[in-house]
């Protein structure tokens, strides 16, 4: 299946299976600092707290947008006919 290249004011936009390799990758890097920090770190230390708070967020944060960005992305092909 070959994607169609979309642009907006002549810019062209990044592939889907790009975004989803981004995404793929934010998303376990968090996962692996989340595992790291909770299986080795020191509770003790508010870095190790505050690295894992900001981990699970950029994680929760990178997925509810690329959702959010699939919907958009299927509601504007559906509005062009496409």
């Amino acid at each position: 299946m070959s994607e169609e290249m979309h642009t907006v004011n002549g810019i062209p936009l990044p592939r889907r299976s790009t975004r989803k390799k981004f995404v793929l990758g934010t998303v376990l890097f968090c996962a692996l600092m989340i595992t790291y920090i909770t299986g080795w770190g020191n509770p003790e230390n508010s870095l190790h707290t505050s690295c894992l708070a900001w981990a699970w967020g950029v994680g929760f944060a990178t997925i509810l947008a690329y959702v959010f960005g699939a919907v958009m992305d299927n509601l504007n092909v559906m509005k062009l006919g496409k």
